[in-house]
């Protein structure tokens, strides 16, 4: 056998080596969901409250996630305001899954024993502070076998992630936060909370395109004639695409390879 054939036989494993790790490396990407508050919608709300200037409101998440349960929500809340008490009438909101489940919220106290027959306290935030509270709602808890006596804990999700392994990449499905706040004066220790709203908090769950996470991959769909769509092909058929052209981005390699 000569050099030549011999150098073209490692290169052609060599390449089928690469195509099987970029796309089992493509599977990984795709195994993973990304959830984004819904910014333009709440900013909307705000605005119509008139709450633009009074607070602000924000969920801290990551990235991504995988197809995983989600036990808690955090949330950041900040009152803005120089002269006024921000109030959370927690027994007055609730979490809405994607089956649109509605469940009422729960802020976790660490140590605290949930009695879901009994209202809960309100949260105040005085001027120019800061309160972050971890959220679930009060079907999600419940207590270990062996631990009865002990306070209730997050045990089932508030949201599985694993809702979006149906979704094709790029899909999405959403759920809500419905969060009732108000306003009272400084000055005022009794008597009705003011400006009394529920703000709908919308949350968007969208399976991970792969391809938005590889500039290379995004370099290689711009070459690709528009008609193949590659980031809306099923998951066998975009792993055969990407096979098919890395193998043959590797066969030209070899052939300009062999001219030299």
């Amino acid at each position: 056998m000569g050099g030549i054939n011999l150098d073209l036989i490692i290169f052609l494993v060599y390449a089928t080596v690469i195509a099987i790790v970029v796309a089992r490396s493509i599977r990984d990407l795709e195994n993973q969901v990304t959830v984004t508050l819904d910014t333009p919608k709440l900013a909307a709300q705000l605005e119509q409250f008139a709450l633009s200037d009074r607070l602000t409101l924000n969920f801290p998440l990551k990235s991504y996630y995988g197809f995983e349960p989600l036990h808690t929500l955090s949330l950041r809340l900040t009152n803005t305001t120089d002269t006024q008490l921000l109030y959370i009438d927690w027994d007055q909101c609730t979490i809405a899954d994607p089956n649109q489940r509605s469940r009422r919220a729960v802020r976790l106290v660490s140590g605290f024993s949930f009695d879901a027959s009994q209202p809960q306290m309100y949260t105040i935030v005085p001027p120019g502070q800061q309160v972050q509270e971890q959220l679930t709602t009060e079907t999600s808890l419940g207590r270990k076998p062996d631990n009865s006596s002990n306070p209730l804990q997050p045990q089932a999700p508030v949201i599985n992630l694993a809702i979006a392994e149906r979704l094709s990449g790029g899909g999405s499905t959403d759920f809500s936060v419905w969060l009732t706040i108000g306003f009272s004066p400084l000055e005022r220790t009794t008597g009705p909370i003011q400006d009394l709203c529920t703000l709908h908090c919308r949350f968007i769950i969208q399976r991970a395109l792969w391809i938005q996470r590889v500039p290379l991959a995004q370099f290689v769909q711009n070459l690709i004639p528009d008609r193949l769509e590659l980031d809306t092909l099923d998951s066998s058929k975009r792993t055969g695409w990407v096979i098919f052209f890395t193998g043959g981005a590797l066969l030209l390699l070899v052939a300009l390879l062999v001219q030299l």
